[in-house]
């Protein structure tokens, strides 16, 4: 088994969500009456600036930086994938106080683990289970909303069902033990699987 190279899987899956963001944003350019598909543009932004985030995070950004920016930008592309699957299938609008909500409840969680009760691993768990429970809920909005007409958006579904399945699971690693801590002194101790 080759051993694989965490920051050259870092640095491919920064580069290849960069090339899908860009490639989405021109797909919605050439179709922008497609329900949602702005917010799903929206969504891989926010996963190449949390890759982007754990690329640089090591030299260039603070414990508190790295978490805060980490967390967020995968709880926001989680966030407005569902979004984006409500919006495609006709569904109302989410709340306007939802995105504030969550947010400082993220904020809550980085600052308690990080100034008052030092726990970087724990600062994984309540992103990890907001962003799955969203990932989750965009797959069952799809694979509930008229997928027979559309047998595609059953692909999408199990993808993203799965994905979330995969967030929410990762908190075996800390469970576990590996802590996933994400601090710039061990953003190399992330398991390889979770980057792939």
């Amino acid at each position: 088994i080759i051993p694989m190279h965490t920051p050259t899987l870092l640095t491919m899956l920064t580069l290849l969500i960069g090339i899908m963001s860009l490639g989405l944003f021109v797909a919605w350019r050439f179709n922008p009456w497609i329900p949602g598909f702005n917010k799903w543009v929206l969504a891989y932004v926010f996963a190449f600036l949390s890759s982007l985030a754990l690329s640089l995070g090591s030299n260039w950004l603070t414990d508190l930086q790295l978490s805060f920016s980490s967390n967020f930008f995968i709880t926001l592309m989680a966030f407005y994938v569902f979004v984006g699957a409500r919006e495609y299938i006709g569904h109302v609008p989410l709340p306007r106080w939802l995105l504030p909500f969550i947010l400082l409840v993220l904020t809550a969680n980085v600052i308690f683990f990080t100034l008052f009760v030092y726990q970087p691993a724990y600062r994984v768990v309540t992103p990890s289970l907001i962003a799955g429970l969203f990932f989750i809920l965009s797959a069952w909005t799809i694979a509930v909303g008229g997928g027979t007409s559309f047998p595609a958006r059953y692909v999408f579904a199990v993808a993203t069902g799965f994905h979330g399945l995969f967030v929410i699971g990762r908190l075996w690693f800390v469970y576990a033990g590996n802590s996933l801590s994400l601090t710039p002194s061990n953003i190399l101790g992330i398991p390889a699987i979770v980057l792939i």
